[in-house]
């Protein structure tokens, strides 16, 4: 049995199914968001090239097949308040099934199917020929695009720096000198800044922007532990008391660890507690700026403090 996920409507699951094998077996739909409030808007100009080299970094570091397809666009015969993009007539809010790219689309899922339906270990599919010339294709894509442009969002919001210059920085911008990095930190001898001029800690668009760069510039493995320069966000203008508001709601209203001992190890421990539990305590109910940018940041800075 198959779960399809879909995001705006079942549209989208209904049009997976239309144009691959999987119309032949079972499966359920389930929405991604319940809330019927969450809206989304197709912007073609947001979408830069390294999207696909960070896809292909994604895919290699967590051995799943990932591969990116574009949505076919003319100014000729596509409509204009949508980026020019061409639509399905069966299925009016997304991509003409008859363009090439849909095509490669459905021939991946179908490669997904015979995966699942042999019981094949999907990391083997990154061998498969046509996942083979597709990637490399997303090379050639890529970099053919980036040769026009050194420096593109959000690397162009990004700095570089010997980590051991991190602390002094960090007590510059915090106005903290007390500040001193763990072990695992000052080890790794690059740090890169994500840098943005947000006055409020908010998670659209920084937190996929900071998952990006990690993947871009920092990782080089599977997980957080596996980088090779750390990873900071600095927020120039939201200060730090509002994080300390945002999770004190949380705890008190949401969190499923309220119990005494919690509570009294909150009191006694302070901002360490509050480190630890930001990055690795309740991460699947805790919302987005929480629990993406606390876990995914080995640093969060601000003009007033700093979390590591």
């Amino acid at each position: 049995m198959f779960k399809l996920w879909y995001g705006e409507s079942d549209e989208d699951a209904r049009f997976l199914t239309a144009i691959s094998d999987l119309h032949n077996l079972p499966y359920t739909t389930q929405r991604m968001y319940p809330s019927d409030e969450r809206s989304f808007v197709r912007n073609p100009d947001l979408i830069r090239d390294l999207l696909l080299r960070a896809l292909i970094q994604i895919g290699r570091f967590h051995q799943t097949p990932l591969l990116g397809f574009f949505w076919d666009a003319d100014q000729i015969s596509g409509l204009s308040h949508e980026g020019y993009l061409r639509f399905d007539s069966t299925f009016p809010k997304l991509p003409r099934r008859d363009s090439e790219e849909t095509i490669d689309l459905a021939q991946f899922l179908n490669l997904a199917v015979t995966y699942a339906r042999d019981n094949r270990p999907f990391a083997s599919m990154v061998f498969d020929p046509f996942y083979i010339k597709r990637e490399a294709w997303m090379w050639e894509k890529c970099y053919a695009r980036l040769s026009k442009r050194k420096v593109w969002s959000p690397l162009s919001a990004c700095e570089s720096m010997p980590t051991i210059r991190l602390e002094d920085t960090i007590r510059r911008i915090a106005g903290r000198s007390d500040v001193e990095l763990p072990p695992e930190l000052k080890a790794r001898a690059e740090s890169v800044i994500y840098r943005n001029d947000c006055v409020d800690f908010r998670g659209d668009p920084y937190a996929g922007a900071l998952c990006a760069v990690d993947y871009l510039e920092c990782r080089c493995g599977p997980t957080i532990r596996h980088r090779h320069r750390n990873l900071v966000i600095h927020f120039d203008n939201a200060p730090y008391a509002q994080v300390v508001k945002m999770y004190r709601g949380y705890y008190q209203k949401q969190c499923p660890f309220q119990e005494e001992q919690a509570e009294t190890l909150r009191k006694e421990e302070g901002v360490r507690y509050l480190t630890l539990h930001l990055k690795d305590g309740c991460r699947y109910t805790k919302r987005k700026e929480l629990r993406t940018i606390c876990s995914v940041a080995d640093v969060i800075l601000f003009r007033d403090g700093v979390l590591f």
